[in-house]
C-alpha cells in the first residue's frame, strides 16, 4: 500500500478513540467478543425498554433516560468491534492523480459546459420561456455529463473503503444478483399493487399537485418549467408528471405510478449505497428494509413532489460517498447534477447544498494530505455541475422572490405569528425552549404519535416498535461517529431532511421530512450489521465448522429480525391501514361526481365554488365536466346550452342552496351522500338535471289563444310540427341582460307589441315593417312579454336585441338564445341593486336572489372599497315568525319595513341571525353592504314557519317598478365596452 493510502482515516480508528477516552478505566477495545456482545445486547435492550416506556407514556424521563443510556453503551462499546472489511481502505498502490490526457479533457469539457450554461442562464432571464435558452441549458448539462463519464472512467484512487470486490464464486454472485433483484422487485409491487384502492381514496393535496399535470396535457398550461405553479413549485415537477401521464393514462393510479417508479429508483439507490460502502450485509439488510417499509411504501404511493426529492437525495448521497470514496469524476459530477435537480421539486430540495458542501469539508480535513487536493478538485466539479444545474431556478427567482420564500413566511415558526398556531406553545417560551419543544415533537413521529397533516393517516408513529428502536440507535449512533465520513454522511442526509419538520408549524407534518425517508433503513441496518459482527468476532479461537456455524447463527439472526420488521411493516400497511378510510370525505365526494357520468357537467356553487376544482376530483373523475358558480343567485338558471346532464353540488355546510334549487328547477332529483364511517354525516348532495329536464327549463311559452302554454325555444316561434291555427300569439319568458347598459330591440312586421317588467317599450302596427326601441336595462333577468300574428307564410315575426354601441355605428342584431330564456309567466323578480365605487359610474343590476361568494370580483372591484344596497318587496307566505341569517363579507344591515332586522360592523366569516314578525303579503326589504376590502360574500337565507332554511327565493321577491328599466342613458353613466354574448364565467380549471 502507498503511503497516501496508509495514510487514509479509517472509519474504526482505535488510535483516534484511545486518545479521546485514554483516561478511561474502562476501554472496549480490550475486552472479549463475548464481552462486546453482552454489552452489544445491553445497550439494544435498554433502548428497547426506553421505547416501551416512551411509547407507553407518550412522554416521561425514564424511557428518555433508559434510551440514552442504551445508545451510548451500544456506541461506546461499538468502538472495540475490529474493522469490517469495507471499513478498511484498499491494498493496491496508487501513484497519485491522473496528470494526462483525461485530465484536460476534463478542464476543457467543464470550461465549455460553463460557458454554455451562462449563455443559457442569461437567456432564460431575459426570457424565462425561451426555448434557445432550454436548449442551450439541457446542452451544458449533456457536455458535462459526457466529460464525466469519458474523462472519469480512468483515474481516481484506490477504494478508501467499502466493497472490495464482488464473491468470488460464481454461484454467489449470482445469488447477490438474485438478492437485490427480489428487492427491487419487492420494491416495486409494494408500490403498485392495488393502488386503486389501498389507500382508499387521495389526500387533497395529492389531486392539487397532479391537476396542474393535466392542464399540461390538455394544453391549457404553457408555462416554461422554470416557472412555479402550484405553492410556488417549479412547473418541472408538473412537466415531468404529465409526461409519464401522456404515456401511461391521465388518472389518478396513472399519477400515483409516477411516484411508485421514483420510489423504487430510492431503494435502488439505498442499496447501491450500502452495498458500495459498508459491505453486503448493510447493503441487503437496507434494501430489504427500504422495500417494505411502511411510511417508504407510502411515499411512493401518494402524488408529491417530495418523493422524486427523497430519490435524487438517494442518489446524489450514494454518489457523493462514491467520490470520496474512489475519487471518480462521473461520481462528483453525477453527485451535484442529481442534487441540484432537487432544486425543481419539494422545497427541502433547496437545502441539499447544505449536505452536499458539509460532507465535501468533512472529507477534505478527514483526508490524508495527498489527497486533500484532489478531494477539492471533486467537491469542485460537484459545486459547478450543481451550478449549472440549478442557474436556471435562480435566475428565474431573482425576478420572482416569492419562489424562495412565500411558502417558508407562510409555515415557519420564526416568521409573522405562525408560532401561535401550534397548539402546545406557549407565549412565555424563549426561542431555545421552542427549538426543544419542536425537536422532541417532530422526533415523536418515529415513536410516539402520527402524522399531523394527513400524509400518513393512520394514528401512529410511522414504524413499527423493532423498527423505530433499530433507526433511533442506529442514528443516534451514525451521529456519534463524527470522524467517519460515510455515518457523516448519512447524519447529514437525515438532519437536513428532517429540519423541515422542526422550523415549521403543523408539527410534527411527515410530508416535510419525506427527502429524508430513504436513510432510515440505513440506520437500522447499520445497528443489526454491528450485532451481526459481534457474533461473528466470537469465532477467533474456534474451529472451522463452530465458526461457519457462529456466521451462520450471525446472518440468521439479523436477517430474521430484518424479516421480522418487514412483515410488521408491510402487514400493517396492506391489511390495518387498507381497511382505513381516513379519506373519505374526498373519496365520497369523488364517488358522487363520478356517478354523475361521463360527459356530465358538475357544478358547485357559492361560498363551495372552488371545491369544483379539487385536483382530487380532477384526477379521479377526469371524464367529468367540472366548474363553479361563484354567484348562484345571479347567474341562475344557468345560461349555457343545455347538451348534457348537469349536476349541482350542495356541500354539507350549504343547505340553505337545495330548496333554493328546487325552486328554480323542480325536476331535478337530489341524493344525499354520507359518511358511513363517521356516523352517516352529510358529504354532499347532488342535485341532477338530465339534459331534457334541463332543456325544458330553457326558452319561452307559448300562448296559443283558448289552449294551455307550451314551451318554445325562443320568442317567437313554435314548437316544430306544428299543426296550430296562425293568428295572434303571446309569448312570456325571463330574458337575461349581462351587463348594465343601453339595448335596442327590434320587432316586426305587425301587428305586434313588446313588453318588458311590465312596461310596454314596442309597438308595431299592422301592416308595418320591423321597429326598434332603445332603453338601458340593469343586469340580470328581465321579465319579457311578446304579442304577435303568426303567419304560415314567410312574413312571420322576428324579434331581435342588440347592445347600443358607444359611436354612431349600427347595432349588432341577434335573436334572443335559448339558453338566455326562462320558460315563465310570472313578472320580474328579484332584487333591485346599486354598486358604488368612488370614481365609477353607478352599476345596476337585478338579483333573483342574494347569494355571492365574492361579489368583489363580479362586480370588478379593483380592490376598491364600494357599497352595494338592494331594494325591493319581500312577499310573505304566511304570517309568522321568520328566522333570517346573513353572511356578509363586510358591514351589512338587512331591513324589513324600515326596522333593522339584522346588522353587521365587519366582515365575519360565520353567519349572523336575527327574526323578523311578518304578516302574510308584502313587505318592504332593503339589504345594504359596505365593502372594504376581501372577496365581498354574500347569502341572505331564511326559514319561514313550519319550513327549512333557504336562500330566499326569486318567487317571493320582486324589484321596484321604474328601475330595472329606464330610458337610454348617456355614456358617462356606463362603465367598459358594450357587453358580448358570452355565455356565464364559470370558475374551471380544465
Amino acid at each position: 500500500m502507498s503511503s497516501d493510502a496508509a495514510r487514509l482515516p479509517q472509519p474504526n480508528d482505535r488510535l483516534i478513540f484511545n486518545r479521546v477516552f485514554r483516561t478511561a478505566r474502562w476501554n472496549p477495545g480490550r475486552q472479549g467478543p463475548a464481552s462486546l456482545l453482552a454489552f452489544g445486547l445491553l445497550g439494544v435492550a435498554l433502548a428497547v425498554a426506553g421505547q416501551a416506556v416512551v411509547a407507553k407514556q407518550k412522554a416521561g424521563h425514564l424511557g428518555f433516560v433508559l434510551f440514552a443510556l442504551g445508545v451510548a453503551v451500544f456506541a461506546f462499546t461499538a468502538r472495540g468491534v475490529p474493522p469490517a472489511p469495507s471499513d478498511l481502505p484498499a491494498t493496491e498502490p496508487w501513484s497519485g492523480p491522473d496528470r494526462g490526457w483525461r485530465r484536460w479533457l476534463a478542464i476543457a469539457g467543464m470550461t465549455a459546459a460553463l460557458l454554455v450554461g451562462a449563455v443559457a442562464t442569461k437567456l432564460i432571464y431575459g426570457d424565462v420561456r425561451s426555448t434557445a435558452g432550454l436548449r442551450l441549458w439541457l446542452t451544458s448539462l449533456g457536455i458535462l455529463f459526457l466529460t464525466g463519464f469519458i474523462a472519469g472512467r480512468k483515474g481516481g484512487w484506490p477504494a478508501r473503503w467499502g466493497l472490495k470486490s464482488l464473491p468470488e464464486r460464481t454461484s454467489r454472485r449470482w445469488l447477490l444478483g438474485a438478492t437485490v433483484f427480489a428487492i427491487l422487485i419487492a420494491a416495486s409491487v409494494a408500490r403498485l399493487a392495488s393502488l386503486a384502492t389501498i389507500p382508499r381514496g387521495l389526500n387533497p393535496d395529492e389531486g392539487d399537485q397532479a391537476v396542474n399535470s393535466i392542464q399540461i396535457i390538455r394544453g391549457v398550461n404553457k408555462q416554461s418549467v422554470f416557472e412555479d405553479g402550484w405553492y410556488q413549485i417549479s412547473v418541472m415537477f408538473y412537466w415531468l408528471l404529465a409526461q409519464f401521464m401522456k404515456l401511461v393514462g391521465i388518472g389518478y393510479v396513472q399519477a400515483k405510478e409516477f411516484s411508485a417508479v421514483t420510489s423504487v429508483v430510492a431503494v435502488a439507490a439505498v442499496t447501491w449505497l450500502g452495498l458500495r460502502n459498508f459491505g453486503l450485509r448493510v447493503g441487503l439488510l437496507a434494501g430489504g428494509l427500504a422495500a417494505l417499509m411502511g411510511i417508504s411504501i407510502q411515499t411512493g404511493r401518494f402524488v408529491t413532489m417530495a418523493t422524486p426529492t427523497a430519490m435524487l437525495w438517494a442518489v446524489s448521497v450514494a454518489l457523493l460517498l462514491e467520490g470520496a470514496r474512489r475519487g471518480k469524476d462521473w461520481a462528483w459530477i453525477g453527485a451535484g447534477l442529481a442534487g441540484g435537480f432537487s432544486i425543481y421539486f419539494y422545497p427541502t430540495g433547496r437545502l441539499w447544498p447544505a449536505i452536499a458542501g458539509a460532507f465535501c469539508v468533512h472529507a477534505f480535513l478527514r483526508a490524508s494530505a495527498g489527497l486533500r487536493r484532489e478531494i477539492a478538485r471533486g467537491a469542485a466539479m460537484t459545486a459547478l455541475a450543481a451550478l449549472l444545474m440549478m442557474a436556471p431556478f435562480y435566475a428565474v427567482a431573482l425576478q420572482r422572490p416569492n419562489m424562495l420564500w412565500l411558502r417558508a413566511n407562510e409555515t415557519s415558526i420564526f416568521t409573522q405569528n405562525n408560532v401561535l398556531r401550534l397548539p402546545y406553545y406557549r407565549k412565555d417560551w424563549s426561542m431555545a425552549r421552542l427549538l426543544l419543544a419542536q425537536t422532541d415533537q417532530a422526533l415523536g413521529l418515529f415513536n410516539r404519535w402520527g402524522d399531523y397533516d394527513g400524509f400518513w393517516p393512520t394514528h401512529r408513529a410511522i414504524l413499527s416498535f423493532p423498527l423505530s428502536v433499530l433507526m433511533l440507535v442506529g442514528l443516534a449512533w451514525s451521529c456519534l461517529r463524527w470522524s467517519d465520513s460515510r455515518f457523516v454522511a448519512l447524519a447529514l442526509w437525515f438532519w437536513i431532511g428532517f429540519v423541515g419538520v422542526i422550523i415549521t408549524i403543523d408539527t410534527p407534518s411527515l410530508h416535510r421530512m419525506v427527502p429524508a425517508v430513504p436513510v432510515l433503513a440505513l440506520f437500522a441496518a447499520l445497528v443489526l450489521d454491528n450485532m451481526a459482527r459481534r457474533v461473528e468476532i466470537l469465532r477467533a479461537e474456534r474451529g472451522t465448522r463452530e465458526r461457519r456455524l457462529l456466521l451462520w447463527t450471525a446472518n440468521g439472526a439479523v436477517a430474521l429480525i430484518a424479516a421480522w420488521a418487514m412483515w410488521l411493516e408491510g402487514r400493517f400497511y396492506f391489511v390495518d391501514f387498507a381497511k382505513m378510510d381516513e379519506y373519505s370525505f374526498p373519496r365520497i365526494e369523488t364517488e358522487a361526481v363520478r356517478s354523475q357520468g361521463a360527459g356530465s357537467l358538475v357544478l358547485s356553487i357559492g361560498r363551495a365554488f372552488h371545491f369544483s376544482s379539487s385536483g382530487t376530483l380532477h384526477l379521479m373523475a377526469p371524464e367529468i365536466s367540472l366548474a363553479g358558480i361563484r354567484s348562484p343567485g345571479s347567474d341562475l338558471p344557468l345560461a349555457l346550452p343545455a347538451n348534457r346532464d348537469v349536476t349541482f353540488l350542495i356541500y354539507y355546510h350549504q343547505p340553505g342552496y337545495l330548496p333554493y334549487l328546487r325552486e328554480l328547477y323542480p325536476e331535478g332529483a337530489a341524493r344525499n351522500w354520507t359518511n358511513p364511517s363517521d356516523s352517516n354525516r352529510l358529504v354532499v348532495t347532488t342535485f341532477k338535471l338530465s339534459q331534457k329536464q334541463w332543456s325544458e327549463e330553457q326558452g319561452a311559452l307559448l300562448w296559443p289563444r283558448g289552449q294551455s302554454p307550451i314551451r318554445v325555444k325562443t320568442i317567437p316561434s313554435v314548437p316544430p310540427g306544428w299543426n296550430g291555427q296562425p293568428g295572434p300569439m303571446r309569448w312570456t319568458a325571463h330574458f337575461r341582460v349581462e351587463k348594465y347598459w343601453n339595448y335596442a330591440f327590434r320587432l316586426g312586421p305587425g301587428p305586434a307589441r313588446l313588453t318588458i317588467d311590465g312596461q310596454p317599450v314596442l309597438s308595431v302596427p299592422a301592416g308595418s315593417g320591423p321597429r326598434t326601441a332603445s332603453m338601458a336595462l340593469a343586469r340580470g333577468l328581465h321579465a319579457i312579454e311578446c304579442e304577435a300574428v303568426w303567419n304560415s307564410d314567410a312574413r312571420k315575426p322576428q324579434l331581435d336585441w342588440a347592445p347600443l354601441p358607444l359611436s354612431s355605428a349600427p347595432p349588432s342584431w341577434s335573436p334572443l338564445h335559448t339558453e338566455d330564456l326562462s320558460p315563465t309567466a310570472a313578472g320580474p323578480q328579484g332584487l333591485f341593486g346599486t354598486v358604488r365605487i368612488a370614481g365609477r359610474p353607478e352599476q345596476r343590476r337585478v338579483d333573483g336572489a342574494l347569494a355571492s361568494c365574492c361579489l368583489s370580483s363580479e362586480i370588478q372591484s379593483m380592490e376598491q372599497p364600494f357599497t352595494a344596497t338592494w331594494t325591493g318587496t319581500l312577499k310573505a307566505p304566511a304570517s309568522g315568525k321568520y328566522s333570517m341569517s346573513l353572511f356578509a363579507q363586510g358591514a351589512a344591515t338587512l331591513t324589513i319595513d324600515g326596522d333593522t332586522v339584522i346588522h353587521t360592523e365587519a366582515s365575519s366569516e360565520f353567519p349572523t341571525s336575527g327574526e323578523a314578525v311578518m304578516t302574510a303579503g308584502p313587505h318592504a326589504v332593503e339589504v345594504a353592504l359596505r365593502v372594504t376590502g376581501g372577496p365581498g360574500g354574500l347569502e341572505w337565507t331564511w326559514t319561514p314557519p313550519g319550513g327549512v332554511q333557504s336562500i330566499v327565493p326569486p318567487s317571493v321577491l320582486s324589484p321596484p317598478s321604474g328601475k330595472i328599466l329606464t330610458p337610454v342613458v348617456g355614456p358617462d353613466r356606463l362603465e367598459g365596452d358594450p357587453p358580448r354574448h358570452l355565455p356565464p364565467e364559470l370558475y374551471t380549471v380544465q
